[in-house]
């Protein structure tokens, strides 16, 4: 089972926002999509989570900017929620903010929305070949699950599934 949130570091970092991605947004979340993978989401399947899917969340981490308001985006997040489930669909942040808790401070804000919504289990996929992204996962509590076989494509490599059981089986529903 997943930490309970009071487990786990909840907030967004000092100096940072997590707010609803928009359209003007597209621009630096390819950016940044493009930087981090080598098959990229492109800008109208952003939108089109956006505004065609009415499960999916879209948010941007913004940096605070000198004057504070918030400036520069260093990452985003989209996920499901979908009934009983929580999907992370995509996460990146700008490789010169990586390693600050950013990722895992988005996936957690999800998953406190995920069970004030009521999920009951969070799933996602990842490259075989991306240990980082791994790490972050099994780190807050994810187990790998299976495997889907030649998943990705440039470079072909498989998926691992992951869970997360955000409810404790003991629990009265």
């Amino acid at each position: 089972m997943l930490a309970q949130d009071s487990d786990i570091k909840s907030t967004i970092p000092a100096g940072f926002v997590l707010q609803p991605a928009t359209v003007g947004d597209l621009p630096e979340m390819v950016a940044i999509e493009t930087a981090s993978f080598s098959d990229p989401w492109t800008a109208r399947m952003f939108e089109g989570e956006m505004t065609g899917n009415q499960f999916a969340r879209v948010l941007v981490l913004r940096r605070r900017d000198h004057q504070g308001g918030y400036g520069r985006l260093v990452g985003y997040l989209c996920y499901w929620l979908i009934f009983d489930e929580l999907r992370i669909m995509n996460l990146a942040v700008q490789e010169a903010d990586r390693r600050q808790g950013l990722a895992r401070a988005m996936v957690v804000h999800a998953v406190q929305e995920g069970r004030r919504a009521g999920v009951r289990h969070a799933l996602l996929e990842v490259r075989a070949g991306n240990p980082a992204a791994r790490g972050l996962y099994r780190g807050l509590g994810f187990q790998e699950t299976g495997v889907r076989k030649h998943y990705y494509r440039n470079p072909c490599e498989d998926a691992i599934l992951m869970r997360a059981d955000l409810v404790s089986e003991n629990r009265a529903d």
